[in-house]
């Protein structure tokens, strides 16, 4: 029989309090992460390991579609909630997804 598990164990509140006080990745660490891709070519990101998104959403605003994974179903919950503040146009490239451990592998779900 497969088991999932999650690794999860981040509550809703320390979630939030994740993404209040860690900084935000600048957009020239985040260009300079991704090979400094030239002005107006854009990329497909896979973001593991996500968390509340706070580099997922400069991928975004450089204007780079990116899948934000992560195994913390809060943590995503943050991100798709101030997803809501985002700039459509911004809002609109970012996709999330929730890891689980399966049997020793990793399984992505979009839940």
């Amino acid at each position: 029989m497969n088991q999932i598990h999650s690794a999860s164990t981040v509550s809703s509140e320390s979630a939030v309090l994740h993404d209040e006080v860690r900084p935000a990745w600048s957009a020239e660490v985040i260009s300079w992460l991704l090979g400094s891709p030239v002005s107006g070519h854009r990329l497909a990101v896979l973001d593991l390991g996500a968390g509340t998104g706070l580099g997922t959403r400069t991928i975004a605003a450089l204007g780079h579609a990116v899948i934000a994974v992560d195994t913390a179903i809060e943590m995503l919950s943050v991100l798709r909630k101030v997803c809501e503040d985002l700039p459509p146009g911004v809002a609109d490239r970012i996709t999330t997804a929730r890891a689980c451990l399966l049997n020793g592998g990793v399984v992505v779900r979009n839940d």
